[in-house]
């Protein structure tokens, strides 16, 4: 990931990898994110889409990449009311 890495989801958002990979590490140990199902990977210079599902809802996640091939940035379109509930 870039040093000016972003993040942004209709839960929330972050500005910098750290803090991005402790929410994710966070919602892996409270969710179990090892339920996603990739369905579709889409490429096109430096962007990428990524269609997944979990929980019987699709996500869509919008990567952007810099020209050293690191991420520079995520964005999640995704309905965010069961990220919303407690687990």
């Amino acid at each position: 990931m870039s040093d000016n890495f972003s993040y942004v989801s209709p839960v929330n958002s972050f500005d910098n990898p750290e803090s991005y990979l402790k929410y994710f590490e966070r919602q892996y140990q409270i969710r179990g994110l090892t339920k996603l199902d990739f369905k579709k990977v889409f490429t096109e210079e430096k962007d990428v889409c990524i269609l997944q599902e979990y929980d019987s809802q699709i996500m869509c996640f919008w990567i952007k990449v810099d020209d050293n091939e690191k991420i520079n940035s995520i964005r999640a379109i995704l309905d965010p009311r069961p990220f919303m509930q407690p687990k």
